[in-house]
C-alpha cells in the first residue's frame, strides 16, 4: 500500500463532469497523503473536503534554476535569493510572459495595463518563446506579473515563477478567486481583485516598501509551504 498518492491534474480535472460530482476520488480515501495541483473547489459543492488532500503549487519551466555553469538550485534557494532584491532595484512596473491567443481574459488584462509604463510583454502566440533563464531574469527586475486566466482556472505556473523570481503575482477573477488557492486554509498573499481595473489601481498605489514587505510575505509562504510539504512527506514514508 503507497503512503503518498500524487495527483498529477490539468485544470479540468480530467473528466470535468466525473470530478464535479466528486466522483473519482475515492482512490484518495486509500491512502494516508494525497499531494494534487489544482484546488480540489471545483467538486466542493458535493462533497466535504479531505483532510488528507494537500494542494501543490503548480511547477516551474524546466531549466529555469539551472545557471550557466550547469548548476542546479532549488526553487527555495532561488526565491530566497529573489528577496534581497528590493522595489527600488526592479525598474520593470509589470511584465506578461505567455500565449495571449484564444484567451480573451488576458487580451483585455494588457489593454488595461498598457498604459502602466515601463513594462516588458512578449507574448507567445506571435514571438519566439525566450528561455526559462531570462523569465527568471525579467521576473528579478519585475514588481508586479499579470497572470492572466487559464483553460478554466486563474492557477497556473506563471504565478509561481513569479514568485521564485520575487514578483507579485496579480491574480483577477470575477467570483471566488482565493477559492482556487486554498492550500489547505494557507491563502498565499498574491494581489487579488475582482476586475483588472482594480488591479492597476491597487497596485499603482502601493509604495515602494509596501511592495517589499508584500514580497517578503509571499516568498516566506512558498517557502513555508514547500517545506511542509516535504515534512509530510517524510512524516507519511517513516510510519508507513
Amino acid at each position: 500500500k503507497p503512503a503518498v498518492l500524487l495527483h498529477s491534474a490539468d485544470e479540468f480535472l480530467g473528466s470535468p463532469r466525473k470530478w464535479w460530482y466528486g466522483e473519482g476520488t475515492e482512490v484518495y480515501t486509500l491512502v494516508p497523503l494525497v499531494l494534487r495541483e489544482y484546488s480540489e473547489f471545483p467538486y466542493r459543492y458535493y462533497q466535504k473536503p479531505l483532510v488528507n488532500v494537500i494542494q501543490l503549487p503548480l511547477k516551474y519551466k524546466k531549466g529555469m534554476l539551472t545557471n550557466d555553469n550547469n548548476i542546479t538550485i532549488t526553487s527555495i534557494e532561488a526565491s530566497i535569493q529573489s528577496m534581497s532584491i528590493k522595489s527600488i532595484d526592479r525598474p520593470i512596473n509589470w511584465s506578461f510572459i505567455g500565449s495571449i491567443a484564444h484567451y480573451r481574459d488576458r487580451a483585455y488584462a494588457l489593454s488595461v495595463f498598457f498604459h502602466w509604463e515601463p513594462y516588458f510583454v512578449r507574448n507567445g502566440s506571435i514571438y519566439p518563446s525566450i528561455s526559462p533563464k531570462e523569465i527568471l531574469t525579467i521576473y528579478r527586475q519585475t514588481r508586479f506579473v499579470l497572470v492572466g486566466y487559464g483553460q478554466s482556472s486563474p492557477d497556473c505556473s506563471r504565478i509561481y515563477e513569479a514568485i521564485i523570481g520575487g514578483a507579485i503575482p496579480i491574480v483577477v477573477a470575477a467570483e471566488h478567486v482565493t477559492k482556487h488557492f486554498e492550500f489547505n486554509g494557507d491563502i498565499p498573499p498574491f494581489l487579488f481583485a475582482d476586475y483588472y481595473p482594480n488591479a492597476l489601481e491597487i497596485a499603482r498605489s502601493m509604495t515602494e516598501e509596501e511592495i517589499d514587505i508584500q514580497r517578503d510575505q509571499l516568498i516566506q509562504w512558498y517557502v513555508y509551504r514547500m517545506e511542509f510539504i516535504k515534512r509530510r512527506i517524510d512524516y507519511y514514508t517513516d510510519i508507513f
